[in-house]
Formats: structure tokens, C-alpha cells, sequence
């Protein structure tokens, strides 16, 4: 049902009510010997529209504007959730820079319990740094592991954010091959190795999945 509402309309407080069914009108009057109905027209353009509690009590260009923005959200609400992607499987890369070598290990992971497995795993104790980030949904972590600060796991895990993936884990382990790189130097190569790692690294659609138990009589075993 939609009611319009407004304030002191002669004098007195007034509810129209106009149902979705029905291009009738109908009023009541809060002030005594007030019922008669004010013409369509004057009455569309002097009162707002009510629907669903939420009442707006403005001018009509404010109205609208107000009903515009409305519909517009109910209409981004409804938009369909862009789908969401990580990695296939395990997958590596490596690059040079500067004789340094830039080795990087990309996996999908659920949790931080699976990244420390696969950190603990993929690290390399002979290497100059195993530098690593990881996301899964709105958690995060990253590490420039002896790097100069900010210089190696913010570039890493800016670079999961960039790919769009999600449940990402990635190490990039550097041998140092000699020539300093500089704090710009680091950030691109970082960075960069771990930008080119997942974008060469086969996807897959992650789909939102239930685990369902169920019990039945042996009759049904055969069914199930």
C-alpha cells in the first residue's frame, strides 16, 4: 500500500491512504468536520509518497530526487555478486633482476594453519630472503622477512589485491645476486614477480559450498 502523508492541511493533520490495488483515494481527517477529498492533482503535488515506513516529507523536486536514489540502490542490490576466483593449484615462476633471482611460489590456501604449511615447505634457508603475503576474505598478512621495511610483502600482497584472487598464498625467495637494488629497485621487483606469478597461474571459480550429513535406514543406503 502506498499512503501519502503531509502536515495541516486545513488546518488539521490529515492521512491519505491510496492502496496498490485501487486508484481510489481515500481520507480521514483528524479535525472535526474535515473529510472531504482534495483533488488529484493538488494532492499529488502537495503530498510525498510512503511506502514501506520510510516517509518524505519534502518538496516534490526532492522527491524525486529521493525516490530516484531509492530505486537506484534497490536496483544495485539486486546486481548479481561479481564472481570470485583463486588459484588452481600449486604454481611457480622466476625471474632476474640485477643477477638477483626472484623465485615465487603461489598456492591456494583456506586458512593461516595451510600458509604455514606451505611457507614451511616452500621456504628456502639458503636464500638471501623468502619474502610472502597471503589473503583469505578480509584477513591478511605479509612479511618483508629482513627486507627493508615496506619494500617486499606490502608489494606482494598489493599485487594478490590487484589479481582480484582470493584464499591466495605467496612467497617470493630472493638470491641475492651481488647488486643492491635500492628501496624503488625492491618494490618493483617484488612486486612485479609476484604480479607476473598469478597472472600466468591457472584460476578457478570459487563456488559457496554446504557440508550436509544425513541419516537414514539401511533400506535407503542403495537410494543414497
Amino acid at each position: 500500500e502506498y499512503s501519502l502523508f503531509g502536515k495541516n492541511w486545513g488546518g488539521g493533520r490529515q492521512r491519505y491512504a491510496w492502496p496498490h490495488h485501487n486508484t481510489n483515494l481515500r481520507c480521514s481527517s483528524s479535525s472535526r468536520g474535515r473529510s472531504s477529498m482534495p483533488h488529484r492533482r493538488h494532492f499529488e503535488r502537495e503530498w510525498c509518497v510512503f511506502r514501506g515506513g520510510i516517509s518524505m516529507q519534502h518538496s516534490n523536486h526532492q522527491n524525486r530526487r529521493l525516490l530516484a536514489g531509492a530505486a537506484s540502490s534497490v536496483a544495485s542490490s539486486e546486481q548479481p555478486t561479481s564472481d570470485i576466483f583463486t588459484l588452481k593449484d600449486f604454481y611457480s615462476d622466476e625471474e632476474i633482476v640485477k643477477k638477483s633471482r626472484f623465485i615465487t611460489h603461489v598456492a591456494p590456501i583456506q586458512n593461516q594453519e595451510e600458509f604455514d604449511d606451505f611457507l614451511e615447505e616452500i621456504r628456502d634457508d639458503t636464500a638471501s630472503h623468502n619474502c610472502w603475503a597471503w589473503k583469505v576474505g578480509n584477513e591478511y598478512r605479509f612479511s618483508d622477512d629482513g627486507e627493508p621495511s615496506g619494500t617486499a610483502g606490502k608489494p606482494i600482497f598489493q599485487a594478490i589485491e590487484y589479481s582480484g584472487l582470493d584464499n591466495v598464498a605467496v612467497v617470493v625467495t630472493r638470491f641475492f645476486g651481488g647488486i643492491k637494488l635500492g628501496a624503488g629497485g625492491l618494490v618493483r621487483a617484488y612486486g612485479g614477480s609476484a604480479s607476473s606469478c598469478l597472472r600466468k597461474a591457472p584460476r578457478v571459480k570459487m563456488v559457496a559450498m554446504s557440508l550436509v550429513e544425513v541419516s537414514c535406514s539401511a533400506s535407503f543406503i542403495g537410494i543414497m
